[in-house]
């Protein structure tokens, strides 16, 4: 279970670098800037949970094979 915490820390990291390279201001009016953060929190907190299961899986199935 601790090899998944410190694959979710890695993958919070990874969003957080790759959430801002999306340019999603023009989705919000003017002045909405607290539904775009609340907009990228969420997309990073999603992008870190998909991003470590998949990760998780691959290497639970790799290890099952030998």
């Amino acid at each position: 279970m601790s090899s998944k915490i410190v694959l979710y820390g890695l993958t919070l990291l990874v969003g957080a670098f790759i959430v801002p390279g999306l340019n999603l201001n023009n989705l919000f009016k003017k002045n909405h800037i607290w539904e775009a953060r609340f907009l990228n929190v969420t997309l990073v907190i999603a992008i870190s949970y998909i991003l470590t299961n998949f990760l998780y899986d691959i290497v639970m199935i790799l290890l099952s094979s030998f």
